[in-house]
């Protein structure tokens, strides 16, 4: 039970959510839908706190493409840090997994 909401852990996770992750409520930016598939996936590991190191061990690529990666959905975006596109990425996570999720759960 979370003493500051008075709610237990399974309230707060996002109904439906393919990880029970938490989600904010904030409303869908109209730039989420302009990133690639690649670029979703990043910003899915973004998400979970992945370096770019981390986020091309992952996806195979290089760490330089990696960092361009995250670099261009920060731009698309419109947003000044890597923590900024991780709360996306959390809060609307369900519209951006479609398929491929980093936690290796079923969408």
């Amino acid at each position: 039970m979370d003493i500051t909401s008075g709610r237990t852990a399974e309230q707060r996770t996002a109904k439906g959510s393919c990880c029970g992750l938490f989600r904010l409520g904030s409303p869908v930016p109209a730039q989420l839908w302009k990133l690639t598939e690649r670029e979703r996936e990043v910003i899915l590991l973004l998400g979970g706190a992945a370096s770019n190191l981390r986020i091309a061990h992952r996806l195979g690529i290089g760490e330089r493409t990696a960092k361009k990666h995250v670099s261009n959905i920060l731009e698309k975006l419109g947003v000044g840090s890597r923590l900024e596109a991780a709360l996306l990425a959390v809060d609307h996570h369900d519209l951006l997994c479609g398929g491929w999720c980093p936690s290796g759960n079923p969408p």
